[in-house]
């Protein structure tokens, strides 16, 4: 497999998203490229101590953001949803050929289940979705429908709903 990295995705490598509802870990205390500091120093600890407030309290720009990130952390919250969901789970387990964690029952409902869905690499669970259009082939399409756990329902319609690619922008 080749991946193609971009000046910009490169760069934005370097930086740390973090998300609103992640716990605010403690922030890297950053050094000034111009060479070494003396730690001992009052002074040095405490532009050291404002440039951390700095940065917890800065709003990201849009440089700052790496889609690629993003999309990442999404899909890897959406797997761990989908996990702690029992019907997905087992169905995961017997999509990944796991079937000795579960017992009989689970994994005979979870197979009747099995030929409908899909499983990509990152463990995001997907259903298989067939268009029915009318077309000059007239063969169906295979769709992937993203597996949308039950907590993040409510969210997923509301943003849905409210985006302005929508018809209605929340207005009835």
């Amino acid at each position: 497999m080749v991946m193609a990295t971009t000046r910009s995705q490169a760069k934005a490598r370097k930086r740390r998203v973090r998300f609103a509802d992640e716990p605010a870990d403690q922030a890297e205390i950053r050094h000034d490229e111009d060479g070494p500091q003396d730690t001992s120093d009052e002074n040095s600890l405490g532009k050291q101590q404002c440039r951390k407030i700095q940065d917890q309290e800065s709003e990201p720009s849009v440089e700052d953001i790496d889609p690629v990130t993003v999309q990442g952390e999404r899909r890897r919250r959406i797997a761990q949803a989908q996990d702690e969901e029992l019907r997905w789970s087992n169905l995961k387990a017997v999509l990944r050929e796991e079937m000795e964690k579960l017992g009989y029952r689970a994994t005979k409902d979870a197979l009747k289940l099995a030929d409908k869905f899909a499983l990509t690499d990152d463990s995001v669970l997907h259903y298989l979705g067939t268009s029915h259009q009318n077309s000059a082939k007239q063969q169906d399409e295979i769709l992937l429908r993203l597996v949308v756990p039950t907590r993040m329902t409510q969210k997923v319609l509301q943003n849905c709903h409210d985006s302005l690619e929508s018809g209605h922008q929340g207005v009835v």
